[in-house]
């Protein structure tokens, strides 16, 4: 991906960071010299990412790479609670001023120093970069950022309108180096401050990262972290018996027995987990425009049989559009018993008593049997007169048809970054075109309540608006299931469902 840089160096920056650049060919050694000692952890996820830029990340799979070589300000632990990582303290100085005080000691894999300037130099490369920050959706109308240096380990971020979960946004914003970041190999040889560093990216096929042996939070144990992509979860299941892999995503939900007792099972389930499961609606130039098609749809099918057929009755239906554990969630009536009579009313009163053709695209891979919950759907809507026609595409393909009007249903998987109901809302915004002038008036209301019980009131009064339009077609809370071997020991699962290896060890 070409990606036009925001704005160059300060003197200052230039001459600070460049005394530190002698560093870098030590570092390399020691990097080598640390790995030979350590031992391999292999991670099989079901796609290898298709960048690695900290600017640029979007799929789940990107998302844990960037965790494993950036860090954030901030991120959260395993209860969704926000913890300090390169800021040891911040306070809101005002509606649209935050301060931040720097962790004190911290270098860059290349050994420029992390500080102020620093900061400053990140906000303002994800605030210029061209195309924009894919993620600006969640901060409007808070974007762009600014930063202000107060002093080398302290720094002022501004926004153009108040932002009570700036610390939740910048998460996703991995601090950039000042000098790395300009390199014009950056994107496929990136610089962060993370736990391991880049060793060999093969796109693809594989990527292997390296222990930073300097990280401020501790050398990890494990030498080098492989990312071996296995897109069939039976065959990903297979090699972790095989002793072929260390650590798989995804294991079915309704194969989890197979592997208790061999192996440890990594779980979050409810109320915790925040992994939302939805097929979405394309509206724009679809039957399913009509909002009264959109309800019909929803009567046709039968989703407990799905959950406790396909599922192993360890999913639940959602009640609202986001997982009940967003901060900000609606607790709605959830989805209806399955009504064949009232879809086709429904259908005849929307102008569709024949009923019409439908296509849903999806990614086989991303959750458990998939082409079989499909199937049953084209089964269920043909009783109504609703053909629905179904592609499998790659993680490649999806992306590049998410935001077409090709398609009328797709399959998407988000576990809401922020842990809040809104990340959910603008995601959608962002990627079906879907939204509600109520929810976008209630949901400045409540920005403009600060950090308040108010604004979780208010926010999940947006949900409710937003449910209202029926969003999606259905959607379920899975719990996070992953599994490793017994030796694995030390991992971290958020549930957002990032995996951080920070403290990984094999015993």
């Amino acid at each position: 991906m070409d990606i036009k840089l925001g704005p160059t160096l300060s003197r200052r920056t230039f001459l600070y960071a460049g005394t530190a650049l002698v560093a870098l060919a030590a570092t390399g050694l020691q990097s080598r010299a640390f790995a030979q000692g350590g031992k391999q952890l292999r991670w099989a996820p079901h796609v290898i990412p298709r960048v690695i830029d900290a600017r640029v990340h979007r799929s789940t799979i990107e998302q844990n790479v960037f965790m494993q070589l950036y860090d954030g300000l901030v991120d959260f632990d395993e209860e969704l609670n926000i913890r300090p990582r390169l800021a040891t303290e911040w306070e809101q100085v005002d509606p649209l001023t935050w301060r931040f005080t720097l962790r004190e000691g911290v270098t860059f894999h290349n050994g420029e120093a992390f500080n102020a300037e620093a900061v400053k130099f990140s906000i303002e490369q994800y605030a210029e970069l061209d195309p924009p920050y894919l993620y600006i959706s969640n901060w409007e109308p808070g974007w762009p950022p600014s930063a202000e240096v107060e002093s080398e380990l302290v720094v002022l971020i501004r926004t153009p309108a108040p932002l009570p979960n700036l610390p939740r946004l910048l998460m996703r914003i991995g601090m950039l180096p000042p000098v790395a970041t300009l390199e014009p190999t950056f994107g496929e040889k990136p610089v962060g401050t993370g736990p391991f560093m880049l060793a060999e990216w093969r796109p693809g096929e594989s990527l292997t990262l390296a222990a930073n042996p300097n990280y401020w939070d501790g050398a990890p144990e494990v030498a080098e972290l492989r990312f071996i992509p296995i897109e069939d979860a039976s065959a990903r299941m297979a090699a972790l018996q095989a002793g072929e892999v260390d650590y798989i995503w995804n294991v079915p939900l309704d194969r989890i027995a197979e592997l208790e007792g061999n192996f440890n099972i990594l779980r979050v389930d409810r109320p915790l987990t925040n992994n939302l499961i939805a097929f979405n609606f394309n509206a724009p130039n679809s039957p399913v425009a009509n909002v009264q098609v959109r309800e019909a749809l929803k009567y046709a099918f039968d989703g407990k049989l799905i959950i406790e057929a396909l599922l192993g009755g360890l999913a639940v239906a959602g009640t609202g559009p986001t997982p009940s554990a967003a901060y900000g969630a609606y607790d709605g009536p959830g989805y209806p018993d399955r009504d064949i009579e009232k879809a086709k009313t429904l259908l005849a009163e929307a102008g569709y008593p024949d009923g019409f053709t439908l296509t849903l695209i999806a990614q086989p891979a991303s959750f458990t049997n998939l082409t079989s919950i499909v199937e049953t759907l084209q089964a269920d809507f043909a009783e109504i007169g609703v053909t629905l026609n179904y592609e499998e595409l790659d993680q490649g393909q999806m992306n590049e048809r998410a935001d077409t009007d090709t398609w009328d249903i797709r399959t998407d998987g988000t576990t809401g970054a922020t842990g809040e109901a809104v990340y959910f809302y603008n995601t959608a915004k962002r990627n079906m075109g879907f939204e509600s002038e109520a929810a976008d008036t209630l949901l400045a209301q409540a920005n403009e309540a600060g950090d308040t019980p108010e604004r979780e009131e208010l926010m999940a009064q947006a949900m409710k608006a937003w449910w209202e339009l029926v969003p999606w077609l259905w959607s379920f809370e899975s719990p996070l299931m992953h599994a490793s071997v017994k030796e694995l020991e030390g991992v971290e699962l958020i549930p957002n469902n990032w995996t951080l290896m920070r403290h990984a060890k094999l015993v």
